[in-house]
This record gives C-alpha cells, sequence and structure tokens, in this order.
C-alpha cells in the first residue's frame, strides 16, 4: 500500500486529569511522535505534528541530522516538508481535545488537509478524542476503530482472544478484578488449578515448531 503524501501526527493520551497533574513527565511522551519525521526520507511526503508545547529547535536538529542523517539540501527539503504545531495551552486534557477546542489549530489543519486528497491522522493509540478529531478533519485514522480496539486491545480482552482461538496461555483471572475480596477469590482459584497450568504449559510445548 502507498503511504499517503500528507499525515498529521496526534499522540493523544486519554489519561485522567488528575493523573496527568501527578505525573508531569508525561508531557515529554508527545515528542516520540517526532518518529514519523522518518517519513521524509520520501521526497513527496509531507508530516504535520502536533504537541501540546512547541518542540525545541535542538530537539528537532537532533532528529534531522544525527537520528534521520539528513544532510545539506535533503535536510533543508526535510524541514521545509514538516509542520509543528501546538494548541492554546490549558491545565489538563487530552492532547486530540486540547486540538478540537482550538479553532485557529484547526482551521490550520484543515488548510493542511485541503493540499491534497490523501491525507491520514496517525495516534499512538485508538483513542474516542482522536476519532471525534478525525471526523472533524474529514480524514482517516490509523489506528482504531477505538470501540474495538477498547476491549480487545487491553489485557483483558487479549486473554479472551487467546481463549477463543485455543492459544495456550498462563492462567489468569478472566476480567478485572477490583476488590480484594475478588483479588483473594482469583489466588485460590489459581492455586487449586495446578494440573491445569502443567497441562496448558505442556499443550504449548508440545506445539511448538521451528523453521529453518
Amino acid at each position: 500500500m502507498t503511504a499517503p503524501p500528507t499525515v498529521i501526527v496526534v499522540y493523544s493520551i486519554d489519561y485522567s486529569d488528575g493523573l496527568l497533574r501527578e505525573l508531569p513527565y508525561v508531557r515529554y511522551f508527545y515528542e516520540r511522535g517526532l518518529s514519523q519525521l522518518a517519513r521524509l526520507t520520501a521526497p513527496d511526503a509531507r508530516v504535520v505534528i502536533v504537541t501540546p508545547e512547541p518542540v525545541e529547535r535542538s530537539i528537532l536538529d537532533y532528529h534531522y541530522r544525527d537520528v534521520l542523517g539528513f544532510t545539506g539540501a535533503a535536510e533543508q527539503s526535510a524541514r521545509n516538508r514538516s509542520v509543528f504545531l501546538s494548541p492554546e495551552p490549558r491545565e489538563t486534557s487530552s492532547l486530540a481535545q486540547l486540538v478540537l477546542d482550538d479553532e485557529r489549530l484547526m482551521s490550520t489543519l484543515r488548510d493542511e488537509c485541503d493540499t491534497t486528497d490523501n491525507v491520514l491522522l496517525v495516534n499512538f493509540a485508538a483513542s474516542a478524542g482522536v476519532e471525534r478529531l478525525g471526523a472533524a478533519l474529514g480524514i482517516a485514522v490509523e489506528e482504531g476503530p477505538y470501540r474495538s480496539a477498547v476491549y480487545w486491545g487491553s489485557k483483558s480482552g487479549s486473554k479472551a482472544a487467546f481463549a477463543k482461538g485455543g492459544v495456550p496461555a498462563p492462567l489468569s483471572s478472566p476480567g478485572v478484578l477490583r476488590s480484594p475480596d475478588e483479588v483473594a477469590a482469583a489466588v485460590r482459584d489459581l492455586a487449586d488449578a495446578p494440573s491445569r497450568r502443567r497441562n496448558q504449559c505442556s499443550s504449548s510445548a508440545a506445539g511448538v515448531s521451528v523453521r529453518t
């Protein structure tokens, strides 16, 4: 599949306001989106990266020159084809919501979308906020849909998927434990099933094949 010429990168985290206040270093997470600058090795690619705060020039220099190895005309071309945007600051909110609430920024992103008929919204993980942003811009979202990912992408969902597919996995409780009593009951269930664990591990080992 041909890569889209323009990507809009919004690495949004849907954490609670309280957690965002307790973990101030989370704001540096958004710089992981700078990995998308590697797309600029394609001569017709354009990358728009949205971060809560402006990215320092020294960090950009490091990515262009040291990480991606751009020099001379190639470096200037990459810089000309990359755009960095930040929404109006607010105390706490997901990045996707900050973008949606910023009319100036939304207008700029719509202008970017109008430059080509092939734009992709690149996100780190599926979220309801990013899906709303994609719908507002009228573009596809890379990671989604959220309604499927919110369960099947969770630990409980992956365990259920393994069970449905007959894939051996370590014994565990099928759902989320929300009280000490539920934890105690789950521990008792696991302690009462050593033979199931042995049988499961044996089945897993028997089903392993090595190809050279």
